[in-house]
């Protein structure tokens, strides 16, 4: 199980990496904030393999408006 966590982890830092969050172009982190409100408003995050473990992470649709709330403000400074 640790290394599904693992791989996860490592597939999920290739993808996107808060530490590297000013490298990123303007259009790119625009886009990362965009995914971050539509994944998690398609119930896409955190992962379903995820949840299987941890059933308590799944977001309610409070969490979820927040998130999509602050990616939104986060997308505007970036205008």
């Amino acid at each position: 199980m640790s290394w599904g966590v693992a791989s996860h982890v490592h597939e999920g830092r290739e993808a996107f990496n808060f530490s590297e969050w000013s490298s990123y172009s303007q259009d790119d982190q625009d886009k990362y904030l965009a995914a971050m409100c539509n994944l998690t408003r398609r119930h896409r995050m955190p992962l379903p393999s995820y949840l299987l473990i941890h059933r308590d992470a799944r977001l309610t649709d409070a969490e979820i408006a927040t998130i999509c709330s602050w990616s939104e403000k986060m997308r505007d400074t970036l205008q």
